[in-house]
């Protein structure tokens, strides 16, 4: 994730707890009413913005290499069942996730697939 975060240029600024929607999201705890349409579009825009991150556009690779990595991660049988596995949703217990992919399942919230390539 942190590596991931490095391509962009971050302002921190500190917002008390009742603000951080996202906190209260991880919580449980209820979302606030919103005063207007417009806080509430922009809270929704907010959240957009965050589940939408393009890693594939992040790298700085060819077009051929991206191919070239999508075909080596599907002709090894461990990447494309790990693929499979994180498209498929990760199952709860350890025990049904295919032997090869056994070593990735304490990281399956830190990987993803995008078009083809593991991230």
């Amino acid at each position: 994730m942190l590596l991931r975060l490095q391509q962009y240029h971050l302002d921190i600024q500190y917002r008390s707890g009742k603000e951080m929607h996202l906190a209260d999201t991880l919580s449980r705890a209820y979302l606030p009413t919103f005063a207007n349409d417009e806080e509430r579009l922009e809270v929704l825009q907010f959240h957009k913005e965050l589940e939408s991150i393009d890693m594939i556009q992040s790298l700085p690779i060819t077009n051929k290499a991206k191919a070239a990595i999508r075909q080596a991660t599907q002709s090894d049988f461990n990447l494309a069942a790990l693929q499979q596995v994180i498209l498929d949703c990760w199952p709860e217990d350890k025990f049904w996730v295919p032997d090869g992919v056994r070593p990735y399942y304490f990281l399956q919230d830190e990987l993803t697939v995008q078009e083809g390539i593991l991230f």
